[in-house]
């Protein structure tokens, strides 16, 4: 049997362990915690993506901007195909 359970670490309280305890009478349970992480913060984890997005960040602000047309990136691509 397996359940997940998603919530906030400030609703951890004895309810919550006793409705655990209940609903696996006896038996040997795995607990897992997994915590959420940032979209950005993930980005940012690796060295190399950090700089190539400071590097994509600086470009923009400096207007070094690529403008791309996707109906001809989608005609080169279904002519590809």
């Amino acid at each position: 049997m397996t359940s997940t359970f998603e919530l906030n670490v400030n609703e951890l309280n004895a309810d919550f362990l006793k409705a655990i305890k209940q609903l696996f009478k006896n038996r040997t349970i795995r607990l897992t915690i997994d915590s959420d992480i940032d979209e950005t913060e993930y980005l940012l984890q690796s060295e190399g993506n950090k700089n190539h997005l400071m590097q994509a960040i600086k470009n923009a602000r400096s207007g070094k901007v690529v403008e791309i047309d996707i109906d001809q990136i989608m005609a080169q691509t279904e002519y590809q195909s």
